[in-house]
């Protein structure tokens, strides 16, 4: 039986005497009495709890007041979750010169510029949405979110092939999650996602095409919005 809590305490202890006591011990030693004989496997369910337990709470908002509060939290240093309820297709936008804003004004499609780098994402009421801010020092970065959402995608029994493609999860090739992310000074990490639910190709070639040659795919044919946020905020202990 596996005993998180009293492995993160015994690995504490184990820090205390080698480094600080100086003391010739192995972790093993510490780690074995509560049932983890392989690092990675604690190492994995230390994050798992800790970001499950790091105080996030959720927020509701839309796109419109989701950036403004965001940008308090960020500033302020406190945890929490945003995941958007859209009403009309909008669009996510980094504050990147290179996005033709009159066009998407010509289609009546408002852009909500996120405090990160990156590029365009179309998104809609279907859509998925979220920024998360969670401590740096639980030392979670896109590589574990992305590959959290990876295992969750391949849980379920189909004949796609999932990828993980730099901050891109595609589906058969079809890019249809794409991530970014911040490292502030305040020692807070915040993480940007975006989980395409429907097919929005033909805008997406119309108003932003791909400069990635990735092409852009969804995945509501297989989950619904629901189910992955549901998912998602299962990591940080929410129903």
């Amino acid at each position: 039986m596996k005993d998180i809590v009293g492995a993160i305490a015994a690995e504490q202890q184990y820090i205390q005497d080698r480094i600080y006591n100086g003391q010739d011990v192995s972790i093993y030693d510490y780690l074995a009495p509560c049932g983890y004989a392989i690092l990675e496997e604690y190492f994995k369910d230390k994050h798992y709890y800790q970001l499950a337990h790091c105080g996030v709470q959720q927020h509701e908002c839309t796109p419109a007041t989701a950036i403004p509060e965001i940008k308090q939290y960020m500033q302020s240093g406190t945890p929490g979750i945003w995941i958007p309820e859209a009403t009309e297709v909008f669009a996510w936008g980094c504050n990147d010169e290179k996005v033709n804003r009159d066009l998407f004004r010509e289609y009546n499609i408002p852009v909500y510029d996120i405090p990160a780098n990156g590029g365009i994402m179309i998104s809609g009421p279907e859509d998925i949405g979220v920024c998360v801010i969670i401590p740096s020092s639980i030392g979670v970065g896109t590589s574990h979110i992305l590959g959290r959402l990876m295992e969750f995608l391949n849980e379920r029994n189909t004949n796609d092939t999932f990828v993980c493609d730099g901050n891109d999860i595609l589906r058969n090739g079809h890019k249809f999650i794409g991530v970014t992310q911040n490292h502030l000074d305040n020692g807070m990490y915040v993480f940007w996602g975006h989980v395409s639910i429907v097919d929005r190709t033909e805008l997406v070639n119309t108003l932003c095409p791909p400069v990635t040659g990735k092409t852009p795919g969804y995945i509501g044919d297989v989950f619904t919005r629901a189910e992955i946020i549901t998912e998602i905020k299962s990591w940080f202990g929410l129903e």
